[in-house]
């Protein structure tokens, strides 16, 4: 896992501390935090034949949890229950993999457990990740996955990804970016960058998420490549990932336009919430911009 107070976070090298995946005594790890449920989302019940192995695979090493399949009507009927301030959001997503990545957050803050992408095989038991509060994986060529995410329920990250979502309802341009940094591992990793809590987090390295490497002795799981999302774009992307200088002014723009925003709105809610004479100079201007909708 994530070896806490290592200075090179967002990136995390080869100097991450393995962890063995010995099933841990059963006593103590029902004291765990993580609660034994296992989470997966798809359009409707029926999930493709191509991916039904490696569903089968993590229920069958884990039959004691409790499993969930969360369907789209399933994913909105809940929003609608537990965070109806965030359903206009989620369904003007222009992408349906935005919603299938917003949904796993929402999943995993009320009720916490594992989350797993269908395209993931599971190996070995991941019963010893219910020690840790939160654990998402190390990726390629930057920052963090979100098809294997764990969590405990309320988590505080699992919380600022809740609350960032609306913000980071962006459209940039094509598929691929605007998922990447509106819901997907790019919007995961920035706001990891700014968590401040981040002793909370831990770090599933390449020899346990069994990706990104061929010197894993007995990774937990493998991974069937099976994401359909991904366009033509995704090599500008890369590029982009692969040129620090780049990626940095770019995400640099994106910092600055969120702040801007927020200080527009808390200028705007400001100004609101004063009371200014009817007939005064101050009153008129505000009068005037609002009839061309300025504030």
């Amino acid at each position: 896992m994530w070896r806490k107070g290592n200075t090179n976070w967002v990136m995390p090298g080869p100097e991450v501390d393995p962890i063995t995946y010995e099933v841990a005594n059963r006593t103590l790890s029902d004291q765990y935090p993580v609660p034994r449920i296992i989470h997966q989302t798809w359009k409707i019940s029926e999930v493709p034949e191509k991916w039904q192995a490696a569903q089968q695979s993590c229920r069958n090493l884990h039959p004691d949890w409790e499993y969930r399949l969360w369907t789209d009507s399933d994913a909105e009927e809940f929003i609608q229950q537990h965070y109806p301030h965030l359903l206009a959001s989620f369904k003007s997503y222009p992408y349906n993999i935005e919603r299938a990545d917003a949904i796993r957050y929402l999943i995993l803050h009320h009720h916490g457990g594992i989350y797993i992408d269908l395209d993931i095989v599971c190996l070995r038991s991941l019963e010893f990740l219910r020690a840790y509060e939160f654990i998402m994986p190390q990726t390629m060529p930057v920052g963090f996955s979100n098809d294997f995410l764990v969590g405990t329920k309320g988590h505080p990250f699992l919380a600022k990804l809740v609350s960032s979502l609306p913000r980071w309802n962006l459209r940039l341009g094509s598929k691929y970016p605007t998922v990447m940094f509106s819901t997907g591992p790019m919007f995961v990793t920035l706001q990891a960058t700014f968590f401040r809590s981040r002793k909370s987090l831990s770090v599933l390295p390449f020899s346990l998420y069994g990706k990104y490497t061929t010197k894993a002795v007995d990774p937990l799981l493998r991974h069937l490549y099976g994401s359909s999302w991904h366009s033509s774009d995704a090599r500008s992307v890369l590029w982009i990932i692969k040129h620090p200088v780049v990626l940095g002014g770019l995400l640099s723009l994106l910092v600055l336009g969120t702040l801007a925003l927020a200080v527009r709105h808390r200028v705007k809610q400001h100004w609101s919430q004063r009371q200014f004479p009817q007939g005064s100079r101050r009153a008129q201007i505000i009068a005037l911009a609002e009839s061309f909708k300025l504030t």
